[in-house]
């Protein structure tokens, strides 16, 4: 929604600036038109210039705005359409490989926390802790789980670097399947499992890798991997924008400086009168080049 209402404030305000252009072009012809043959060059030089300054040069300063808001309408609003199609272009791209990417990750996040719902069991955790790493005060059969994480919790904080986080909170999915202490929740680990540290006998807590801990894990990872890539995709939307409206600033000001006035006068000798006596007759010569 936030790139429809930018689209559409972007183009309102291009529409305006060609309103305003073609107004005032109205006005020069009309003023080309009528010049007095009486005026001199210096005079016809200033006023049409100024007429054309006013008419025709952008501002490279709006082109920057629009650019920014959103990328390819500066170079829109400059003229330079191939330009406003490559960056829109990119912009869409951008945004479309970012929506892919997130939606990738929050699918992905739903199926590793699904997994670990169904195969990890705090009551299974709570069990080794009793019988293996003698913590008497654990009950696996506590009927409220928060008292339970609450005995669990008291434990950790003596015996491990971390503690069994809020049931079903993002720091609670990831610790299950990063810390080696958890190993013991999932329900393919051996009740067995040694909870003494000893990083030379396989069965201790401290190496011991099921393959419902290691799949977890793998998958856990790639969630975030997907998420770290959408947000690549995000910097480069910001690069675009910063791209664009700086790329907008040098193509408003190339589009101002294809344009010349180019202005003269010269004196015609004619023949009038009903003696076709000669005069002369100051003629200005007005052109313009885009």
């Amino acid at each position: 929604m936030k790139s429809i209402f930018a689209l559409i404030i972007s183009f309102a305000l291009i529409a305006s600036a060609y309103s305003q252009e073609i107004s005032t072009k109205e006005d020069l012809t009309h003023y080309a038109l009528s010049v007095d043959k009486s005026s001199n060059e210096k005079e016809v030089k200033e006023n049409f210039r100024k007429n054309i300054s006013e008419g025709k040069e952008k501002s490279p300063v709006l082109g920057a705005v629009l650019s920014g808001v959103l990328p390819g309408a500066g170079e829109f609003y400059s003229e330079s359409y191939v330009k406003a199609g490559i960056f829109l272009a990119l912009e869409a791209g951008l945004w479309a490989g970012y929506t892919i990417y997130r939606n990738k990750g929050n699918s992905q996040t739903d199926y590793f926390q699904s997994f670990a719902d169904q195969n990890w069991s705090v009551r299974k955790y709570a069990t080794w802790l009793r019988d293996q790493a003698g913590a008497t005060s654990v009950n696996p059969a506590e009927s409220d789980l928060e008292v339970l994480r609450g005995q669990i919790n008291s434990f950790e904080s003596t015996h491990f670097s971390h503690q069994l986080p809020a049931y079903g909170s993002q720091q609670y999915y990831e610790l299950i399947g990063k810390y080696q202490n958890f190993v013991a929740g999932w329900y393919d680990a051996s009740p067995t499992i040694s909870a003494a540290v000893n990083y030379n006998d396989p069965n201790s807590y401290v190496n011991v890798k099921t393959n419902m801990f290691i799949n977890y894990s793998y998958d856990r990872q790639l969630a975030n991997d997907y998420f770290d890539s959408s947000e690549k995709f995000v910097m480069g939307v910001i690069v675009n924008h910063v791209l664009s409206a700086a790329d907008a600033v040098w193509s408003v000001s190339m589009y101002n400086k294809k344009f010349e006035v180019k202005t003269g006068m010269r004196i015609q000798e004619r023949l009038g009168g009903q003696f076709m006596q000669p005069y002369s007759l100051p003629t200005a010569n007005i052109s313009v080049q885009f």
